[in-house]
């Protein structure tokens, strides 16, 4: 099984959210994330669908929370983790996940990769990503500066 986080967060700090938003405008950093989750089934905690706001038509999201009782079409609900899991391994070799910092915390210790976006960028933030520690191999695939804002491509393996 293998297990990707699919993240963008603050280099420095590990902001990933604020006061329910995601803190920066990156289009490329959207493209991005479309070209990884296109085809797919992607996992995220309710907050973080919030935040989208709707399904998206490029990918089928399994929206994990305990409190709703459905979900828009195009999505799929899971109670936790561990069911969205085997949810998504019915359908596909690799468990996408994409926030939020609920979800990232209980899904690292199971993750074998890690594709982030580290923003240089100083915001104030409540939602965090959780830092990889030194057991991971980085290796930066790209970096890109828009909106007068920097910002890598990394991969992070174990």
């Amino acid at each position: 099984m293998q297990v990707t986080l699919l993240a963008a967060y603050t280099k420095d700090d590990y902001i990933i959210g604020s006061q329910g938003k995601i803190p920066w405008n990156l289009p490329g950093e959207r493209i991005r994330f479309k070209a990884a989750c296109s085809g797919k089934m992607v996992v995220m905690g309710r907050k973080t669908f919030e935040e989208i706001g709707h399904p998206l038509s490029y990918c089928t999201i399994i929206i994990v929370s305990r409190s709703l009782k459905s979900v828009p079409q195009g999505c799929l609900l899971a109670k936790s983790l561990e069911q969205a899991i085997d949810i998504s391994l019915k359908n596909q070799d690799e468990v996408l996940i994409a926030g939020g910092q609920s979800l990232y915390e209980k899904a690292l210790p199971l993750a074998t990769k890690i594709l982030a976006t580290e923003i240089s960028l100083k915001v104030s933030g409540d939602t965090y990503f959780p830092k990889p520690d030194s057991s991971w191999k980085k290796t930066i695939l790209e970096s890109k500066i828009e909106n007068n804002i920097s910002y890598d491509y990394v991969e992070y393996i174990l």
